[in-house]
């Protein structure tokens, strides 16, 4: 390749860089039924507890939360889930996963679940913090508010490409609780024949 050839594939490769989203996990772009139906566990609660510590072969630094149950809204839950994330800290080291979500002591939360393979009692976000929905008390009753920040969303198209999600998300980032609980119920109906 000659020299100008390669700078004109250089200046290329500099101009498609800029056009790609900068740190992002892509995840599904999901309604709240269809959360809640791939979800195996759907469970409203309220934090009490987080304890970073590195996972059982030593390789990585992974987040333990604790939520106190306040109700199960579909499939069975004791009185405590607890919520395995990659990430945390631990003294001076330091290891972070874009979107996964970010939980704070006494937040009362609703949370889509799926069990943690092969760790008895622990379960993991369904679609990492697009699956983690705040309680947040208004005058006009509670509404459930999400955050996507570090979150690419995406759907697969009619022949199985995912393709990024249209504008605005599927589900979206704020609303009553009343409509998301509607919405879980709904998607937590067995399938008709």
């Amino acid at each position: 390749m000659n020299r100008a050839a390669g700078w004109v594939a250089l200046a290329a490769f500099v101009v498609a860089s800029r056009a790609l989203p900068a740190r992002a996990t892509v995840v599904v772009d999901q309604t709240i039924p269809e959360m809640a139906r791939h979800a195996t566990l759907v469970v409203r609660g309220v934090v009490y507890a987080q304890r970073a510590q590195w996972d059982e072969h030593h390789r990585q630094i992974i987040t333990r939360t604790f939520v106190r149950t306040t109700k199960a809204l579909k499939g069975s839950a004791g009185p405590t889930v607890v919520v395995r994330q990659p990430g945390g800290a631990i003294g001076k080291w330091r290891a972070a996963v874009e979107g996964e979500a970010r939980f704070r002591l006494g937040e009362e939360v609703v949370l889509f679940l799926q069990p943690f393979p092969g760790v008895k009692d622990e379960f993991v976000l369904e679609g990492m913090s697009a699956t983690k929905f705040t309680v947040v008390a208004t005058k006009t009753g509670p509404v459930v508010t999400r955050t996507l920040a570090g979150l690419a969303l995406a759907r697969p198209d009619a022949r199985g490409v995912i393709r990024p999600s249209a504008h605005p998300p599927m589900a979206p980032s704020t609303m009553p609780l009343a409509e998301l609980l509607r919405a879980v119920r709904q998607g937590s109906r067995p399938a008709g024949p």
